[in-house]
């Protein structure tokens, strides 16, 4: 298979296809990473983000991924629990300077860090993170429009700063020859926007019809999605 997630017509006819009828709950689209859950009268969302990389903020970008996702399905997050597969030679210091970063971040959001499971491993290069983020439904936003002709599109937050913060992590040193220091500082100072909960809160305050996060294939990417989902009449094969 190519790299990165499944693509949605092999998704459609190696899963959704096969299990639809039996689970009603499974998503339609690939990349939906969200479900909502009943749970004593109101809903629970859960979300899923998978990564992979070796840098100290790998916990950090992988939760501010689900904690985005639970924010754009209109859920307001309170928790996430990590699970994390690491190279057999990692040091116990590394993961606790991973949790100290993603402690602090987690903070300022006001969520609750519910579980952080590290196993070692043989044969492998590269952490795995899966973070799993938590949240309480608010209010049902009412369904999207099926058509966006004249619909106005807003995008919100930096563009492309989890990419940007990772290489400066992992070149470092290269990067520092080529952007003057206020830059760089500006950009590091930026991690926050990571959590876009915020946004997501403003855009469902005015009546958004669709909150749509930015992940694996940037603004391109989301575009595409949010066009295939609105697309009346979507047959795959």
């Amino acid at each position: 298979m190519r790299n990165g997630i499944l693509t949605q017509a092999a998704y459609q006819r190696s899963v959704y296809r096969k299990l639809k009828d039996d689970h009603p709950g499974l998503p339609e689209y690939v990349w939906e990473h969200c479900t909502k859950i009943p749970a004593s009268g109101e809903e629970l969302v859960v979300s899923e983000s998978l990564m992979t990389g070796n840098e100290q903020e790998l916990f950090v970008y992988a939760a501010a991924r689900a904690v985005t996702a639970v924010a754009a399905k209109g859920g307001h997050p309170f928790g996430v629990r990590v699970s994390v597969l690491v190279p057999e030679q990692t040091e116990e210091e590394s993961v606790k300077e991973m949790t100290k970063i993603l402690e602090g971040m987690v903070k300022k959001q006001d969520i609750q860090i519910l579980n952080i499971l590290v196993q070692a491993a043989p044969d492998i290069r590269t952490m795995t993170v899966s973070v799993t983020g938590l949240g309480w439904a608010g209010e049902k936003r009412k369904a999207y429009r099926r058509k966006y002709e004249g619909r106005e599109i807003v995008l919100v937050n930096p563009v492309a700063l989890e990419g940007s913060l990772r290489v400066l992590y992992e070149k470092e040193k290269e990067v520092r020859e080529r952007f003057v220091p206020v830059f760089l500082s500006k950009l590091y100072n930026s991690k926050n926007d990571l959590f876009a909960v915020r946004a997501a809160e403003k855009a469902a305050g005015f009546h958004a019809d669709f909150v749509k996060p930015v992940t694996e294939g940037g603004v391109f990417g989301a575009l595409w999605e949010l066009a295939e989902e609105t697309k009346p009449d979507m047959k795959w094969t």
